[in-house]
């Protein structure tokens, strides 16, 4: 019994002894992130409708994807009150004369499970300020290109600093940012890629979430997609994973635009979690004697 209430304890404390506490680093090497990964192609060169390089999303597949995310689970056990969502975009470059990011890029979230965007975490850098936000969908379908639209009013806003966004070239091999990656100009357009790199409070996405999904957390289900724009109230860009397609009223599902539901956390942790447990398990069970009470042998 007292074995049985170890490993129960230990089953609980595990995703925090598996987790490497400290706070997500917006410049740390892609090694570190996990692509967010579409049926689609990893996304087309030159297929945004703006035609502009820094809402051109670009990728090949591996070891050069299109889109990352991580996760940090904060280091306040059972609460994640410091925990944070981060994404990662490799764009085609910078635009014109300018050094900065100048557009709007977002990751939307179906947390309801029906393929229709529900919220949109983003990062707004057309203005004079850059600000990362949520946001929620607009009164539309939500399930398409076509019928997705996002309100301009954000849920949540805070001011872009060094510990929650980054626009940085990035820099191939083992010392760089991007250290598989083989070239920093993966469509060959003579600009140097950028990693568009946002991250938001864990907390803060989960008080907004909630309005509509009582009890939502790391553990619930949510499907990804990611887009750009040049306004703030629309996918007027570049879809990720798709050609072009930015008005098309095929689903998200159908063009292969959205990632399959899953937890937040990254799915090696809950596998590390759930084996070591079915490890502890068995070992209790080999431990255990059979009762040889009275007329048993």
């Amino acid at each position: 019994m007292f074995r049985s209430l170890a490993y129960l304890v230990l089953f609980i404390n595990l995703p925090h002894a598996f987790v490497a506490h400290g706070q997500l680093l917006p410049g740390s090497p892609t090694t570190t992130w996990s692509p967010l990964v579409v049926s689609g192609p990893s996304d087309p060169f030159s297929d945004s409708q703006s035609g502009r390089n820094d809402v051109e999303i670009i990728g090949d597949g591996d070891p050069h994807h299109a889109v990352y995310r991580t996760f940090f689970e904060g280091t306040e056990a059972n609460s994640f009150l410091d925990a944070e969502l981060g994404f990662r975009f490799r764009m085609s470059g910078t635009q014109g004369n300018s050094s900065d990011f100048g557009g709007y890029a977002w990751a939307g979230m179906d947390v309801s499970g029906d393929g229709a965007m529900d919220f949109f975490v983003g990062i707004n850098g057309s203005g004079n300020s850059v600000d990362v936000t949520i946001n929620a969908a607009g009164d539309g379908l939500n399930i398409s290109p076509s019928t997705t639209t996002i309100e301009t009013n954000a849920l949540w806003s805070t001011p872009a600093t060094a510990q929650n966004y980054r626009w940085e070239p990035v820099t191939p091999g083992p010392s760089g940012n991007d250290p598989l990656a083989a070239t920093d100009d993966l469509d060959g357009n003579g600009r140097v890629d950028h990693f568009l790199t946002f991250i938001v409070p864990f907390v803060e996405l989960v008080t907004v979430v909630e309005t509509i999904v009582p009890g939502f957390g790391p553990t619930s289900a949510v499907g990804f997609i990611a887009g750009t724009a040049t306004q703030g109230n629309s996918l007027n860009a570049d879809l990720n994973g798709v050609d072009g397609s930015i008005n098309s009223a095929q689903t998200w599902q159908e063009l292969g635009a959205i990632t399959n539901p899953a937890a937040i956390p990254e799915p090696s942790t809950f596998a590390a979690l759930f084996g070591l447990l079915a490890l502890g398990l068995v070992r209790f069970a080999r431990r255990r004697r059979p009762f040889r009470g009275i007329g048993f042998r």
